[in-house]
């Protein structure tokens, strides 16, 4: 794959959701909220556990794990700054919401007791051999993964 189209990809892909952020959480009648309390539902998060929400936008998944880890924490990622704004302006007291790409998380191995990745899984780049794009999250405890296949569309847990 050619970098600079993958950079060029991510810039249109920020510009988007830069531009949707204020409509993204009624958009399409309201089913991104509807998809992220699915996702929370399936993922299971327990009282004390620390999660990873990559691709949070504008928080949806974050603030509905938020109350079910109290008082463990919850960190979001987004390289969108219009997406974070309005997951901060509404983030329950136990998250964090940081600008950052999801293939080059920062965060030291078992930091995380679960990973979520909402409908950010979609927007993953390819890559010529699975996994780079989903390294990060080796912060999760354990510290395996499952690959996605490309085909794979919508909502992803590791735990």
């Amino acid at each position: 794959m050619d970098p600079d189209a993958s950079d060029e990809m991510v810039d249109h892909l920020v510009d988007f959701f830069d531009r949707v952020a204020p409509v993204y959480d009624t958009w399409a009648g309201g089913q991104h909220g509807r998809v992220a309390t699915r996702l929370v539902d399936l993922a299971t998060p327990s009282q004390n556990e620390q999660v990873l929400d990559v691709g949070t936008g504008t928080g949806l998944v974050a603030n509905l794990v938020a109350p079910r880890v109290n008082p463990g924490l919850v960190i979001g990622v987004d390289l969108s700054e219009n997406m974070l704004s309005i997951a901060r302006a509404n983030k329950a007291k136990n998250v964090q919401f940081v600008g950052m790409a999801a293939e080059h998380l920062v965060f030291r191995p078992a930091t995380f007791d679960l990973v979520t990745m909402g409908q950010a899984l979609a927007y993953e780049p390819q890559h010529p051999r699975p996994g780079p794009f989903l390294s990060g999250p080796r912060a999760a405890r354990p510290p395996s993964l499952p690959q996605p296949s490309p085909l794979q569309l919508g909502a992803l847990t590791v735990r």
